[in-house]
């Protein structure tokens, strides 16, 4: 979403990767310690994992988001036309995301 408005794909990818640094996503995602956002109820298949998988599962790799967006620009073009075109975001709506992004 940051591309494309203009973001660096560089500083994407760090600001993405800084997630492992300061956030406790098993945690977050699954409820651990009484906070997060609560999804331990639906996370049986996660959990079913093995640890080695979970770890993959809840990290933020640059890898993965790299993977992604040459995904998404192999069949869209860019990460604007899946906003647009596979998301059926409105280039107003998106205009006012940018903005909000960017401030």
């Amino acid at each position: 979403m940051l591309e494309s408005p203009g973001v660096r794909r560089e500083a994407i990818v760090e600001d993405y990767t800084l997630t492992n640094a300061v956030v406790d996503l098993r945690a977050q995602l699954l409820g651990e310690r009484g906070r997060g956002a609560g999804l331990a109820a639906t996370a049986e298949p996660l959990l079913a994992l093995s640890a080695s998988a979970q770890e993959a599962m809840l990290a933020a790799r640059p890898e993965y988001l790299l993977a992604s967006l040459r995904a998404i620009e192999a069949r869209y073009g860019s990460v604007r036309r899946y906003l647009l075109d596979g998301l059926a975001l409105e280039p107003a709506l998106l205009e006012r995301l940018h903005e909000r992004l960017l401030t």
